[in-house]
């Protein structure tokens, strides 16, 4: 059962797990393991901060995301508009 509208924003809000909290969350880490991973080993690992970087686009430009529906099927709540 989906939940929509302002019931699925005040379940957002009550729980904090959201599909947009753990993308950023994932994309943080990645990042962050791929510049410590970058500067103290092999410099080639900047590329995968640059892949995951690449990966963040298409969510600013259209909010489409392929992780998006893994996270959701996880029962992560998927907010449509505000901004959570």
């Amino acid at each position: 059962m989906a939940i929509r509208g302002n019931q699925a924003v005040a379940a957002a809000e009550e729980t904090g797990v959201t599909v947009e909290r753990y993308l950023r969350l994932i994309a943080g880490f990645f990042v962050m393991l791929s510049v410590a991973l970058g500067y103290y080993g092999n410099p080639l690992w900047f590329l995968f901060t640059a892949f995951v970087g690449l990966n963040l686009f298409p969510r600013g430009l259209h909010r489409l995301v392929p992780h998006d529906d893994h996270l959701a099927q996880a029962g992560c709540v998927k907010v449509r508009g505000g901004n959570l």
